[in-house]
């Protein structure tokens, strides 16, 4: 970290970031994962007092439905805190339950395998279908509800697989090659959301890349099809129904894009990003070496680190962190946009990695679910929440 700050001119040093829980393994399969997350979350909010937090080390978590449970006992952990933090960046999520069981009932119709052989496949894959049961995740969805009111405002990454995949196709592999085949199919033709991106109590991160354009450089949707190693993740879910607080905005740009082929989704859902910020390219230092890394797992630690300094702005004039936010940015957005947002028109989710469908949402002016609102401007959100 100390690295990081002094090749990119952070003001700060490791000394405002508090380890907690378990020690990092520099094997273990998130281990880049947490460097991002807390290189950027620090740097973005320099000197601010930051904590990367490892509750559970198990190896299996994200080859299992175990990191629903973690998950759980994390939230629960934050809320039982006297004082909580103020906000949380959550980088981590998989395909919804309901999603994974859209899947599965679809292969059992088709007759490839049975409901309970292709839920053993994708709850096997690494971080495809973590959840147990529609049960846990909306339990998970109370306390994300719980620290909201207790003024903490949660960032989630909103996936890395456009709006059809966690991250990009199924491996055709025997002996699971037909199942793979036919998810893919079924994906192709649905919108398969992730959570915890799409909870109507979390604040979802969408991602954008830099593309040069007649000679200078223009945010566009982050999507392997332009070059990006991911595609940003969006989404409308099948579990959670679409909160007042964004319908007129979201069905303004359904009725926009009428004949645009999105595929199967639930009109009346929660409908995710709600923002966005680079997601392509980004420099971290890893082992004392530089990197670049790419995903919604950049992005939603760089909001964050923004909100956190709007937050300071807000307790240094004496007034409450902001909590749960989604509604005052909505309704802000609507009349103000240009000055909280940079709008992003151009890009696909259709794409994972591997993978293009035909399906698929489009960013267009305005709000849209591919990159949300678009990239955050931090003066017009300053100057918005300092009251």
């Amino acid at each position: 970290m100390q690295i990081f700050y002094n090749d990119y001119n952070v003001p700060s040093t490791p000394s405002h970031v508090e380890a907690v829980g378990d020690a990092g393994d520099s094997t273990g399969d998130n281990y880049v994962e947490a460097t991002l997350d807390i290189q950027y979350l620090s740097a973005m909010a320099p000197q601010m007092q930051s904590a990367c937090v490892n509750t559970n080390n198990a190896s299996n978590t994200e080859g299992s439905t175990g990191f629903g449970s973690a998950f759980l006992d994390f939230a629960v952990q934050i809320n039982n805190m006297d004082n909580p933090p103020n906000v949380i960046s959550l980088s981590l999520g998989s395909l919804s339950w309901a999603s994974c069981n859209i899947m599965c009932t679809q292969v059992s119709q088709m007759g490839v395998a049975t409901y309970q052989q292709c839920l053993n496949y994708v709850q096997g894959q690494f971080q495809v279908c973590m959840y147990s049961s529609e049960d846990e995740v909306s339990r998970i969805n109370d306390e994300l509800m719980k620290m909201g009111s207790r003024g903490v405002t949660i960032f989630a990454a909103s996936g890395d697989g456009g709006n059809h995949f966690s991250f990009g196709a199924f491996k055709p592999l025997p002996p699971n090659a037909a199942i793979a085949r036919a998810l893919n199919q079924i994906s192709c033709n649905y919108t398969m959301p992730t959570f915890p991106a799409a909870s109507p109590w979390v604040v979802a991160v969408g991602a954008t890349q830099m593309v040069t354009e007649n000679g200078g450089e223009t945010p566009v949707g982050c999507s392997t099809k332009t070059g990006g190693g991911i595609t940003g993740g969006t989404g409308f879910s099948w579990q959670f129904p679409m909160p007042d607080y964004q319908k007129a905005t979201v069905q303004a740009y359904l009725q926009a894009h009428q004949s645009t082929p999105f595929g199967q989704f639930n009109a009346s859902g929660r409908a995710y990003p709600d923002l966005s910020g680079l997601g392509h390219n980004i420099p971290i230092v890893l082992n004392g070496r530089r990197t670049t890394v790419d995903g919604t797992s950049c992005s939603t630690p760089e909001v964050a680190g923004v909100f956190s300094m709007i937050n300071d702005a807000r307790l240094n004039a004496g007034l409450p962190a902001l909590g749960f936010v989604n509604q005052r940015i909505y309704e802000a957005a609507a009349q103000n946009a240009a000055s909280m947002f940079v709008d992003i028109t151009q890009g696909s989710s259709n794409c994972g990695i591997g993978i293009c469908c035909p399906t698929g949402f489009v960013a267009s002016a305005g709000w849209d679910a591919f990159t949300g609102w678009g990239n955050i401007l931090y003066p017009g959100l300053l100057s918005l929440f300092s009251s």
